[in-house]
């Protein structure tokens, strides 16, 4: 299977600062007396999982280089 080309534009500008906002704006999860460890595993995972992405996205050439600091 052939790799698709890269559509033009399509770099990123950031990485997200808080991957874990919209697990936490649902609220605890509905396991009695487990909520909040639950809620850190799901969080942990969702953690991994924006490294692994940007570390794909770094790989693959799609994040947006840093500005230069200006003196």
């Amino acid at each position: 299977m052939a790799a698709h080309p890269p559509t033009p534009g399509t770099r990123a500008d950031h990485t997200a600062t808080d991957p874990t906002a919209l697990l936490r704006s649902l609220g605890d999860p509905p396991l009695p007396g487990r909520g909040v460890v639950t809620q850190n595993y799901l969080a942990a995972v969702v953690e991994r999982a924006r490294g692994l992405a940007t570390a794909l996205a770094a790989t693959g050439g799609l994040l947006a280089e840093p500005e230069p600091e200006e003196e």
